[in-house]
């Protein structure tokens, strides 16, 4: 028997010899349905095979029956998702998370800590709930920012689609050490794969210099906060560490995947974010420099404009980069290092979230 694994939506094919398996992936979110046609001989086994995506799209008549059934669905969800749960006295900034520390990373993190040490606190003495030291979570995993005034469910599902859940796990300061500089270079020493996301951080600081060559190490520094103050990340102290399960296996390659990993299973995140708010009630966008690039002292920081864009850019194209132009270079950049033939056409029609790098993990 054959094992087939298909990406249809990146035309790959990989083939493994096993025995009575098809295994089909049409992308997600409803965008495709799968047509598939097995041949079987007597005896069970697979002969043949073939299939291809179909794009759902509006030529295809919807189901009157299924079609009535989700209207009454979504007046449900949707009223649900109307739901206030807090207020923003500023706009919360996504569209630079790529770039650099953003006050929407800094909100999410700061959630993801603190619930999880308010939950270590609430059940005090119990080993499976040990106290965090700091968290971390992949730029790409917050896909928008929060606009003044009212929040919303429906506000924090978009800046949280994927249902990806929070996880507890140690990790050595060498470890947290060696990712750092992996995100600065852009990829691990000696891993031909790409680090396709920063992160966004909580309960640690460190600064970095993008400028050094090649073979020089970026990293300048890396504390974590202990009450009041910082201490630097001890390379052999074990820390606790919260992230999201798509980081731990693998996701953007920021962390090196490996077996027996100490893992707590926590809250999903959209969850955790909303209690988050509720508990605060009101909050306030901020940058602290928790994250510094040295090379860009010269820069302000603290400005959350997105880079200006090239007269007569095309909409579509800034559409697709809310980071702006700065955003667009380092997205052609890692195009072309990893070797993809990307049509013109396909950069139109591909937004960001759908790109084989920054997909995120929605099995949860």
């Amino acid at each position: 028997m054959v094992a087939v694994l298909i990406d249809w939506i990146q035309k790959d094919v990989f083939i493994a010899d096993h025995d009575g398996v098809i295994l089909f992936q049409a992308f997600c979110w409803g965008r495709y349905i799968g047509h598939l046609d097995v041949v079987f001989n007597p005896d069970g086994k697979i002969e043949s095979w073939k299939g291809e995506p179909i794009l759902v799209e509006h030529s295809i008549p919807g189901d009157p029956r299924l079609l009535g059934k989700i209207d009454g669905w979504r007046g449900e969800f949707e009223e649900w998702g109307k739901t206030v749960v807090g207020v923003a006295t500023d706009v919360f900034v996504q569209g630079n998370c790529k770039q650099r520390e953003c006050s929407m990373g800094n909100m999410v993190a700061d959630a993801m800590l603190g619930m999880a040490r308010t939950q270590s606190q609430t059940r005090k003495g119990d080993s499976s709930n040990p106290y965090p030291d700091l968290a971390f979570i992949n730029s790409g995993g917050i896909r928008s920012g929060l606009p003044v005034g009212y929040v919303t469910v429906e506000m924090i599902m978009t800046t949280s689609p994927f249902g990806n859940r929070m996880v507890q796990t140690l990790m050595e300061g060498k470890e947290i050490l060696t990712m750092l500089e992996a995100i600065a270079v852009g990829h691990y020493e000696g891993s031909p794969k790409p680090v396709t996301s920063n992160v966004q951080i909580s309960g640690m600081r460190y600064s970095f210099d993008s400028s050094r060559p090649a073979g020089k190490q970026r990293l300048i520094k890396a504390e974590v906060q202990v009450g009041q103050g910082w201490q630097l990340i001890d390379p052999t102290k074990l820390y606790w560490a919260v992230t999201l399960d798509f980081v731990l296996k693998g996701g953007d390659n920021i962390l090196v995947p490996r077996g027996g990993r100490i893992e707590i299973p926590m809250e999903q995140l959209d969850r955790v974010l909303i209690d988050y708010i509720k508990i605060k009630s009101t909050i306030s966008p901020y940058l602290d420099g928790r994250v510094k690039n040295v090379a860009a002292a010269d820069m302000d920081m603290h400005c959350e404009t997105p880079a200006l864009w090239p007269p007569s850019t095309p909409e579509h194209i800034k559409s697709q980069y809310p980071g702006g132009f700065e955003e667009m270079l380092q997205d052609y950049e890692r195009l072309r290092n990893t070797n993809l033939d990307v049509q013109e056409d396909e950069l139109e029609e591909t937004s960001v979230f759908e790109s084989r790098d920054t997909q995120q993990d929605v099995l949860g």
